[in-house]
């Protein structure tokens, strides 16, 4: 049997035992003792023995109820990390105000640890409807309480009972915190037959017509991808490929043209073709002449093709709306020819 089981029957057995006593004298008896507990709890609480002090203080104010042994009942709690106990009996000796046996360093001592053991413990805010009859964790609850319910940070369930109708919470309390629950309990509300369904209503959303990119305008999007200007842009810009390959392929033969006539001239002693031309002299007159009309084409085509190709990329990327129609125009010249585009994108 532990100390603290065998002081509790020890209490218990002498108030048996004063059973046949007189009521005063046995009254007398069981007061003595119990101050004697709380002296005893006194010095053990000066001593740093916590637990022990605060067994003898419990004990004493079974019989003791008044101010001096609450109060050092609530420091033991306090000692020994009995958080909540702490907190409800130093309420009790402050609110709504100090008691007045309390001095000011007294209150002063008991507010501060009042505060610090608040912020050790949980606290719950109930709202219930009028008469409703409240738990928690299955113990019954007095009232719709107007205050915060005090209770060790966990978790906690909450039941209401309000004309046959039942209502389970469960709530997490922090340290410190007041955490809300909300029992009061909603009456059912029967539909009414007479009242038809509502037809849905349209929202704005599905009245507007879509928006250009957005989802709902996705498949008009794709569908009108290739417009005009797009279409021409495509065109526009094959032709500027052609070109560039018409472009190379005259310079290729330029070259081929320089190498003919510079072959032909090889051949040729000097000053052979100073008067009258011979055949070879002509040949080399051609090679000239076709080295000169390749390398002029092949620049034009080059010119016309870099254009082209970009005018149609510029046509392919620009956004589909249009202000004016665009055309492609030819330019041409005895040295050069291009292509022009004319209109508003």
């Amino acid at each position: 049997m532990t100390a603290r089981r065998r002081n509790i029957a020890a209490f218990l057995t002498a108030s048996v035992l004063l059973g046949g006593l007189p009521a005063a004298a046995a009254d007398d008896l069981v007061v003595n003792e119990a101050k004697v507990r709380m002296a005893e709890g006194k010095d053990l609480y000066g001593a740093g023995q916590y637990e022990a002090a605060w067994l003898k203080y419990k004990q004493a104010c079974v019989v003791l109820k008044s101010d001096n042994c609450t109060r050092g009942l609530a420091f033991t709690e306090f000692k020994s990390k009995r958080w909540l106990d702490a907190y409800r009996h130093m309420r009790e000796l402050l609110l709504p105000s100090p008691k007045p046996s309390l001095t000011p360093p007294m209150v002063d001592e008991l507010s501060r640890m009042m505060r610090e053991a608040y912020a050790k413990t949980g606290h719950i805010g109930v709202r219930a409807d009028t008469g409703a009859t409240l738990s928690l964790d299955g113990s019954p609850l007095l009232g719709s309480p107007s205050d915060a319910i005090d209770v060790l940070p966990g978790k906690h369930v909450l039941e209401a009972s309000h004309l046959g109708r039942t209502r389970r919470l469960e709530v997490y309390a922090a340290e410190g915190a007041v955490v809300d629950a909300d029992m009061t309990i909603p009456t059912t509300v029967e539909p009414s037959a007479a009242v038809p369904p509502s037809a849905p209503r349209l929202t704005p959303e599905l009245s507007r017509p879509p928006v250009e990119g957005s989802d709902s305008g996705a498949q008009k999007s794709e569908s009108t991808f290739w417009t005009r200007h797009r279409t021409l842009g495509a065109i526009v810009g094959g032709v500027g490929v052609a070109s560039l390959g018409a472009g190379i392929a005259f310079q290729m033969a330029r070259t081929s043209d320089a190498s003919n006539a510079a072959s032909i001239r090889a051949s040729l002693p000097p000053g052979a073709c100073g008067g009258a031309g011979s055949s070879r002299c002509q040949a080399l007159d051609s090679a000239y002449s076709a080295q000169t009309r390749d390398a002029d084409l092949g620049t034009a085509f080059l010119v016309v093709g870099g254009v082209a190709l970009a005018a149609g990329a510029a046509l392919l990327l620009w956004p589909a709306s249009t202000s004016s129609p665009v055309s492609l125009v030819p330019v041409m010249s005895p040295r050069s020819a291009s292509l022009e585009l004319r209109g508003g994108w």
